[in-house]
């Protein structure tokens, strides 16, 4: 759903736009009825209401189990309802206009497309959200105890960042991790978002999606406006059965302004053919990534607390019980997991990850970590922290 020419005002980009996908829909028995609903909510007379229920039924349609072929016009529908949902709502009710704004940017929707809608909604929403709640409290002084201690040898770190030739030949081919201590303390991040009330005000008006609980028993997906996660979750003392995470979420991409804050790691740039992916991760204590590898080279940014990593090489996967996980973001499964459990294996069941051979690195605010391609890790936050990577 690409916008066209700039030349063309952008709501009369998204009438078109609706206009095409309430076609499409048409032809599907099992979304005809919403594009009346879409048509409604884009009629010269639409009022918030007809918006709503264009967008309240695209969503319906979207998260149910059906995915046939009309799912992209689904999808198209619910950015487009969303939009014009944001457009009509009056400025008292701002903050939820913002929420469909945030939904609309989850769900893909290009950032030209609702550019002139968000800057004229966001100032309002910024303003309620900072005359509605009391101010933001710090983030929650979690210290580190001896139960977060590990069995690994930790990773050798040289004594200086090594020049790229060294790198490339002495990490990155052989795809060998790589500690750099400090290496990013002089980012602004570093500094600014340790202040959660910094945070607060640049995003606590936006909606972000949260990762809740602990995987499988307890886990859930939910979204937040991010004044309430900061407020309920990071300013306060979680227990180890309810952490909550906003994870691998493209933040930057949704509150531009971020970047600002965010420099680059070494390397990246020469070694990176395609553009970098960047994500962040902000959570409680006690969030945990399970074991897996990624299929990219990831630069991994601490920025506030502490995690711990565990690694182990490829070389170590057949005792790594490698297995099939359910993926709750792209509705399909992933076989990048182990199956073991790195904090309390079950050694009954998973015998031969006993002679897994692995090494341990703790992160600090400014520390960077290259994790290569087909590298295991295991991740956990010891403290309340943000992090930042760049996945090539």
């Amino acid at each position: 759903m690409a916008p066209s020419s700039r030349a063309q005002p952008m709501h009369e980009r998204r009438h078109e736009l609706a206009q095409l996908v309430a076609k499409d829909l048409s032809s599907s028995s099992s979304s005809s009825s919403l594009s009346s609903l879409l048509l409604a909510a884009y009629s010269s007379a639409a009022a918030a209401s007809d918006a709503s229920d264009a967008t309240s039924a695209s969503w319906a349609l979207y998260t149910s189990s059906s995915s046939d072929s009309s799912v992209d016009s689904v999808q198209s529908a619910f950015i487009l309802s969303s939009l014009q949902l944001a457009s009509l709502l009056p400025p008292s009710e701002a903050l939820q206009a913002m929420r469909h704004l945030d939904m609309a940017l989850m769900l893909n929707a290009p950032y030209e497309l609702l550019e002139d809608i968000l800057h004229k909604v966001e100032p309002l929403a910024q303003a309620l959200h900072k005359n509605s709640l009391a101010p933001c409290p710090p983030w929650f002084q979690a210290t580190t105890s001896s139960t977060t201690s590990s069995s690994y040898p930790p990773l050798l770190t040289p004594s200086a960042p090594p020049p790229q030739a060294s790198f490339k030949k002495e990490y990155y081919n052989p795809g060998k991790p790589l500690l750099l201590p400090e290496h990013a303390l002089d980012w602004p991040a570093v500094q600014r978002w340790s202040n959660l009330a910094y945070l607060d005000a640049a995003l606590g008006h936006r909606t972000v999606p949260l990762e809740m609980g602990t995987f499988p028993a307890t886990f859930r997906e939910e979204t937040l406006r991010f004044g309430e996660f900061a407020r309920n979750h990071l300013a306060v003392e979680q227990s180890t059965s309810s952490p909550a995470y906003l994870a691998q979420h493209a933040l930057l991409e949704q509150v531009p302004a971020l970047a600002d804050d965010v420099g680059t790691p070494p390397y990246v740039d020469e070694l990176s053919s395609e553009e970098t992916r960047v994500l962040c991760w902000i959570g409680t204590a006690h969030t945990v990534t399970p074991l897996h590898y990624d299929s990219y080279d990831t630069m991994f940014v601490q920025v506030v607390g502490t995690k711990r990593f565990t690694l182990f090489d490829k070389t170590e996967t057949p005792r790594l019980y490698r297995t099939r996980r359910e993926s709750t973001r792209a509705n399909a499964s992933t076989t990048n997991f182990s199956a073991v459990d790195v904090d309390a294996p079950d050694l009954d069941k998973y015998p031969l990850f006993a002679e897994a051979s692995g090494v341990t690195v703790t992160l600090e605010p400014g520390d960077v970590l290259y994790i290569p391609s087909n590298v295991w890790h295991h991740v956990r936050a010891l403290t309340p922290s943000a992090s930042i990577s760049f996945a090539f």
